[in-house]
């Protein structure tokens, strides 16, 4: 297993984790749009404006799709683990929902990553 680069998922968190509810009031022209909030606040649901998918270009250039079979298990996007939280953004009805699911995919992406550093240790240990 090899290292990955954390930047963009702290990058990531730190967006989300910036986010206000009066932020997503503000931007949402009705309530029930929450998706199209999301996607202008961090770019989510698009491989041409996510931040991750813009970093990894083409090693994740599948990873929005249904065929990402090897990096879903690398970066966290939308499938396998990753799926409730990112499903939650875009599945948000209310200012309060989408604020909350952008705090619980941060905590996620968070949790991950340091699992992830636990696996790759035990890897490095085993060599």
């Amino acid at each position: 297993m090899e290292e990955i680069n954390k930047e963009p998922f702290k990058e990531l968190i730190k967006k989300y984790r910036s986010i206000t509810s009066e932020q997503i009031e503000k931007i949402s022209k009705c309530e029930f749009c929450m998706g199209d909030v999301a996607a202008e606040l961090t770019g989510w649901g698009c491989t041409l404006t996510c931040i991750l998918c813009l970093t990894f270009k083409e090693e994740c250039s599948k990873c929005y799709g249904i065929e990402c079979g090897v990096n879903r298990k690398k970066y966290a996007c939308v499938g396998g683990v990753h799926e409730k939280t990112y499903a939650n953004i875009g599945e948000a009805q209310t200012f309060n929902e989408l604020f909350n699911a952008f705090n619980e995919r941060a905590n996620h992406i968070e949790e991950w990553l340091e699992g992830f550093d636990d696996e790759f240790e035990d890897e490095k240990t085993k060599e």
